[in-house]
Parts: C-alpha cells; sequence; structure tokens
C-alpha cells in the first residue's frame, strides 16, 4: 500500500522535498499517508482535521504546502474537503480492509495538480521529513521542521529507553498530528516491530479503551496526564482488572502529571507510570523516569535525560547556581530549531531566545525558571 500511493504522489508531479500537508483522525489513512510521503522523499505536515477552517488554511499556507492528503474524520466530527482548503489541491486518501484479502489504497488526484511552492516551503529539503505545528508556550503557531536524521535519534531514544521490541503493543491514544501521539505510539512501535491498535472513532474513547487494550494485547501505553485522570476517575466501573492485558509499564508526557495520580494509577493498574519530558522545539523526549530493573522511581520528577543531553545554564550559558534565575536546554541528534509560521520572518531559534546573549549553538531551550 505504501508503495503504490508513494508512486502515486510521484506521478502527481511531486518531486522529493515538496511540502504536503496531511489532514487525518487516527486512522489507516494516516499512517498509509505519512510512511508513503516519506518513500517519496515528501517533507509531510500532519495537521490537526479538527482545527478551524481558517486556521487550517492559514498553516498549508504558511508552509507552502503543494497539496494536501485528506483521511477519513474521527467519528461525529466534519471531513475537511477541498472547499475548505480552497487554493491547495486537496487529495483524497482511503484504505480498504477487508477481511478476506490484503489491504488496498487509493489516492485520487483528480485533475488538480501540485501548486508551485511558496513561503517556508523554499527553504525545506529533501534532508527534511516532518514539520510539526506547536503553540508552545505562545499564542502563535510555530513551524518545527524535523529531518529524516532527527526523527530517526528521537525513535531510537525512545525504543531504547522502554526496550521496546516486537513482543510490545499499544494503543493510539494521542492524536497522531502531535509529536506525543506520533513518536512515541505509533513510529517507536514501528520501529520495533511491535503492533499499534488505532481506535475505530479514529481517536481515544475511554469507553473503549480497555477492550481496546485487550483486542490489541497491549503491554504498554502513553497518555497526557488528562486522559490518565480520566481512566483513574472511571476505573471503579470500567477497569476490567486481572482480565486486563498486564501491562509492563504505563508513560505520561505533554504535561505534568499529579503524583497522587500517579501513585493511584500504579496502585490501579499494577505498573509502573514513568513520567516523560520533551517539547516539540527541541525533541519529543528529553527525559524520562527508568524502568524499575534500571533505577527507582520518582514520583513528580521526569527522570533522567534519555539520549541527549541536559544541562541547567544561566542567561550566560554557564552552570546555574541554587535558586537562581535559570533554563534547561538538551542537544541531541533528534533536535532541531523551532522557526516562525510567518516565512519572510523565518529564522533558527537561539538556543538563548530572549537573552541579549548567546551559548553554543548546539542546546535548544526547554524551559525557564527562576
Amino acid at each position: 500500500m505504501v508503495d503504490d500511493v508513494a508512486a502515486r504522489l510521484a506521478a502527481a508531479g511531486l518531486r522529493r522535498g515538496a511540502a504536503v500537508g496531511l489532514v487525518s483522525a487516527n486512522s489507516a489513512e494516516l499512517v498509509v499517508g505519512l510512511l508513503a510521503a516519506a518513500r517519496a522523499g515528501l517533507v509531510v505536515a500532519p495537521l490537526d482535521p479538527a482545527l478551524p477552517a481558517a486556521q487550517l488554511h492559514a498553516r498549508l499556507d504558511a508552509l507552502g504546502a503543494q497539496a494536501v492528503l485528506l483521511g477519513p474524520p474521527a467519528a461525529g466530527t466534519t471531513a475537511v474537503t477541498q472547499a475548505g482548503v480552497p487554493d491547495v489541491p486537496a487529495w483524497d486518501l482511503r484504505v480498504d480492509v477487508t477481511s478476506d484479502g490484503p489491504a488496498t489504497a487509493a489516492l485520487t488526484t483528480g485533475r488538480r495538480r501540485p501548486r508551485p511552492a511558496r513561503g517556508a516551503a523554499n527553504e525545506l529539503t529533501a534532508a527534511d521529513a516532518l514539520v510539526l505545528f506547536t503553540a508552545g508556550t505562545t499564542d502563535r503557531a510555530k513551524m518545527v521542521p524535523l529531518t529524516h536524521a532527527n526523527v530517526a535519534a528521537s525513535v531510537r531514544g525512545i525504543c531504547a529507553a522502554y526496550e521496546l521490541g516486537p513482543d510490545d503493543a499499544t494503543v493510539a491514544v494521542m492524536p497522531l498530528f502531535h509529536g506525543h501521539g506520533l513518536f512515541a505510539a505509533l513510529l517507536a512501535t514501528l520501529a520495533s516491530g511491535g503492533r499499534v491498535l488505532l481506535p475505530a472513532r479514529g481517536r481515544f474513547s475511554a469507553r473503549t479503551f480497555w477492550d481496546d487494550v485487550r483486542t490489541v494485547s497491549a503491554t504498554w501505553f502513553t497518555a497526557v496526564s488528562t486522559i490518565h485522570e480520566i481512566l483513574l476517575e472511571r476505573s471503579a466501573d470500567e477497569y476490567p482488572g486481572a482480565q486486563a492485558a498486564p501491562l509492563r509499564f504505563v508513560r505520561s508526557s505533554s504535561a505534568p502529571l499529579n503524583a497522587a495520580t500517579q501513585r493511584a494509577l500504579e496502585r490501579t493498574l499494577g505498573a509502573p507510570l514513568l513520567c516523560a519530558y520533551g517539547m516539540t522545539e527541541s525533541t519529543h523526549q528529553a527525559a524520562t523516569e527508568p524502568l524499575p530493573q534500571h533505577g527507582p522511581l520518582k514520583h513528580g520528577s521526569v527522570g533522567r535525560p534519555a539520549g541527549v543531553e541536559v544541562r541547567i545554564a544561566d542567561p550566560d550559558g554557564a552552570r546555574a547556581r541554587p535558586a537562581s534565575s535559570a533554563r534547561s536546554g538538551c542537544a541531541a541528534p533528534s533536535s532541531r530549531a523551532a522557526t516562525s509560521a510567518t516565512p519572510r520572518r523565518r529564522r533558527a531559534a537561539s538556543p538563548t531566545a530572549g537573552s541579549a546573549r548567546a551559548t553554543s549553538a548546539r542546546w535548544t531551550p526547554t524551559a525557564t525558571s527562576s
């Protein structure tokens, strides 16, 4: 399927290094579209299908996407159509799965050819793999370009930290247009030879989650703290207990997890809950609590550096003193600087953005505290 769609993308006129959008729920179409774009040498930007039309159009325009691939929407939501992105050729991607034959994929391009590259797309190359959008700590979405080397390093770090392998399986809880779901749940699982179940509704559902866990015999899952809190609140009525697949560990990332919730979930699930930390502008996972066999867990902590170097520095770049104003930063092959959402103002983010002095360019800021 991936090869077929990659061939269709090339036949439609897209060349290596061309930027395309990908708008879909957590579905087979998103996975096939993502991998096919990579196979064709394109730079793909996964986008939230629930974005208002104006925001979706603005992001595609800022990127300078030459086309956008449209997968199915999540259950109960409205599908994005060509009318919603009038200036960008929109091509429907569908995957057909039957019980009595191989799955097939079809990309319908019609007569709409790719539009010329513009804006930020002119600065991308065949070395780039992804462009992720993030608001981060600002009120304006930024584009974060990631090379194939960045992606590979990030995925290797996640696989190594949790010792993922072919015997592991997970449920895609987080949206795959976000680094959390994309890197940790999908790409790390595929790279390690494991299995990932995509919920039938195209997004997380607490009502069906434990059925999905049993269906795929999940050995772990990763989610944001809000979802962990929902699962805990509903556990008395919905957690199947001994009937659930035994979990090796559970992971929390993208937002702080209350230590009391962490301890309560560990008691309920009978598995360690490991907190991890990262950010789109640096790397999805800069630190994580270790698996129990590799060290003690410290509730309220994000653990140790995972495949990156992490340091706490003062505004001048020197090692920070205790109780002083400081910022954290990481350096790793998985890191790539963020860029402005306005192509004409596009610039690499300094490791000391907002500071009058610069530190080594290999360090990307992750947080500031005082």
